[in-house]
Parts: structure tokens; sequence; C-alpha cells
């Protein structure tokens, strides 16, 4: 399991925060959590090349240390195993991407935006 480590990335809004988590290449790799607890309005971008099933999981915490998967706004866990943009429900304080299954990887990062 290795821990990826986010980059922020800039934007032209001052009133937005992205984050980019790059490399995940196997399942249990889990991207450090970034804390963003004044962002009511959340997305993820899952993207890059998938092997071996690999999937990522968007996880949010309020406490740092349980996380649980969190939820597109029609209650289903963001999941995926493909490139995809999803609407985050929970203004968790904590946010992360988290490589489960599958024994390839996702050349990608997994981006979130708040």
């Amino acid at each position: 399991m290795a821990t990826i480590t986010p980059s922020s990335v800039a934007t032209a809004d001052v009133r937005a925060q992205v984050y980019a988590w790059a490399g995940f290449a196997a399942s249990a790799d889990v991207g450090a959590a970034v804390q963003v607890p004044g962002y009511r309005d959340r997305s993820v971008q899952i993207s890059g090349t998938f092997a071996g099933s690999i999937e990522i999981t968007i996880e949010g915490s309020n406490d740092g240390a349980n996380y649980v998967a969190l939820t597109d706004p029609q209650g289903n866990a963001i999941v995926k195993t493909a490139a995809a943009i999803e609407a985050i429900s929970e203004p968790t304080r904590y946010i992360r991407p988290r490589a489960s299954a599958g024994s390839g990887g996702a050349a990608g990062p997994a981006a979130a935006g708040f």
C-alpha cells in the first residue's frame, strides 16, 4: 500500500480549491486526505487508464481516522472503474481517494474540486 500525496492545482477562482492525486498503482493505495471543511459544494473527477479491475473509491471522514465511501446525489457510493465526474453529497471535513479490488493500476489522477 502506497500513500499518494495530493498536489494543489492552481485555479483562476480564489473561491475554489482543486487537489490532484496521481499514480494509483495497486489495490490498497490511498490518497493522503485533504481537509476542506469550508466548502459545501464538491465534485470529483476520476481519470486515467484503469487496468486489472482496479476501483477508485472517494471517501470522507469528520475525525480523520474513520473513513467511509461518499455518495453522489442519488445516494450511490462513489466507486469507479472508469473515468467519471460526480457531485459529492456529504460535506465532510476530510476527503481522500482509495484504490481497491483488482491488481492493476489507474495511471491517471483522481482530482477533487471544492
